[in-house]
């Protein structure tokens, strides 16, 4: 099915005409823009885009509801995979006498430190343009980070303090597809759930907005180590932030995609997220009072 040249309509940007078109991707010119919007296929055309040809928008719809039982199907393997683990661990819990833990070694910060000797850009250039591989460092658990797990990168410069960290790019990790791609220290990033912020996105959302030091909350401050781990809560409110501020751009279908796939592998509802209630939003409500 040959989609280029084909006349579409956009919810906000109007008439368009597809430029390029594969199994993943579409390439949307449109009369009130100025540069080329990309929008992952066939998901862009459940909410965003609309076909004027009759026949081929049956077509895609065809492929498109076959790509949602597809994924409502591991959907569904991952929540009873996740309920049996659930219940196991319960069991382990109640037998052992223990607490869960709040945070999720699924979900994990990792703080580029070499960045705060230069320029952030640096590191936000780089993520744009080649979020493929990050070199996370021999202190992160692999064996923790699986096919579902989720990960975001955070910086700031030497003259900025711990406060101004702010979060630039997020990801759902991916199992490397050969043991050539095991490299050390090394994260993979699945292709379909990334998201890199220009440095007045990442400005928007700092990261001490969503986390803190639950044994000292008002303390804002790394200490050692480069990693940190984060609650289904805390990445939730993360991903919800990132699509609101990419709102319009030709990364909001990636973002509001990407959240909603977080929230059903982790068994969140979209609607009842919480406000965040990080260090900075914690010292805020101590100085209020």
């Amino acid at each position: 099915m040959d989609l280029k040249k084909k006349a579409v309509k956009h919810i906000k940007f109007g008439k368009g005409i597809i430029l390029e078109a594969d199994d993943k991707t579409v390439l949307v010119k449109f009369d009130s823009q100025t540069e080329v919007k990309s929008f992952q296929y066939p998901l862009a055309f459940e909410k965003f885009l609309i076909l004027e040809d009759q026949e081929l928008s049956k077509h895609v719809a065809g492929e498109l509801g076959d790509l949602k039982k597809i994924e409502a199907a591991k959907r569904e393997e991952t929540l009873q995979a996740k309920k049996l683990q659930e219940e196991l661990f319960k069991n382990t819990i109640e037998k052992s006498g223990g607490r869960k833990s709040k945070v999720n070694k699924k979900n994990i910060h990792i703080k580029c430190n070499y960045c705060n000797d230069g320029d952030s850009m640096d590191c936000i250039q780089y993520a744009a343009s080649n979020l493929t591989n990050i070199k996370a460092g021999s202190q992160v658990e692999k064996q923790a980070l699986t096919q579902d797990s989720f990960a975001i990168l955070t910086t700031r410069t030497n003259d900025v303090k711990e406060e101004g960290r702010v979060i630039f790019a997020a990801f759902m990790v991916m199992e490397p597809e050969s043991a050539a791609q095991e490299a050390e220290g090394y994260i993979h990033v699945d292709e379909q759930y990334k998201l890199a912020l220009t440095l007045e996105e990442a400005e928007k959302i700092p990261f001490w907005e969503f986390y803190c030091n639950e044994k000292k909350p008002e303390s804002i401050r790394m200490a050692a180590g480069l990693h940190r781990n984060l609650t289904d809560m805390q990445a939730a409110q993360i991903l919800k932030k990132m699509a609101q501020i990419l709102q319009g751009g030709s990364q909001e279908e990636m973002a509001i995609h990407f959240f909603e796939h977080f929230c059903t592998t982790r068994n969140l509802d979209i609607n009842t997220i919480s406000q965040p209630e990080g260090g900075l939003v914690r010292l805020r409500q101590m100085w209020e009072k």
